[in-house]
């Protein structure tokens, strides 16, 4: 009597082969070029590109209804609800002493996370994520005002990105509601 055996559904080399696989990728070498690189997302302010780590951008939107508060610095355009999460939306610009004005159709807000906090930032426009060697950033030599919240400068594809030091930014005293006062 033969017996009919199907290898394809053989349970026991399907679970052997993803065990392989699996300490295979667990004993691996890191790939040391992949852990220098930062990812960044760039975006345009004024005339001149920014960038922050990727890994703080959670959203891009177009720019949503915002609800004005009374009593917020002018930097704090309002907030909006993002499902269930009400996220205020900041204007970085003249905090990086940037020339402000109206956002033309390209405009965006892009939603961040730093630590707890969810913050919308207005942005002229996004460029997209790039990867910038770690090391080839360096002090910033622009004409920034604030460089505090700045966390250096690199040349990606031939055009500087000023990179941003999202924990500072975003808790710089320009973004903290004004004091009621008695």
């Amino acid at each position: 009597m033969t017996e009919n055996h199907n290898d394809a559904y053989d349970t026991r080399a399907i679970l052997e082969r993803m065990r392989e696989e699996y300490w295979r990728g667990i004993t691996e070498e890191i790939d040391e070029e992949a852990q220098d690189q930062l990812s960044l997302l760039s975006f345009l302010l004024g005339s001149e590109t920014f960038a922050m780590p990727a890994v703080y951008g959670k959203e891009i939107l177009k720019i949503p209804p915002v609800v004005r508060v009374p009593r917020t610095p002018p930097t704090v355009l309002g907030i909006v609800n993002l499902r269930g999460i009400i996220t205020p939306i900041v204007d970085v610009r003249s905090v990086l002493g940037l020339k402000t004005g109206e956002v033309a159709d390209l405009g965006r807000v892009v939603i961040t996370e730093v630590g707890e906090l969810y913050t919308g930032i207005l942005v002229e426009e996004v460029l997209g994520i790039t990867q910038a060697p770690r090391e080839e950033i360096v002090p910033v030599s622009t004409t920034i005002a604030k460089k505090d919240y700045l966390e250096g400068q690199v040349l990606v594809d031939d055009r500087p990105m000023v990179v941003l030091n999202m924990e500072k930014l975003l808790n710089a005293p320009d973004f903290k509601p004004v004091a009621i006062r008695k």
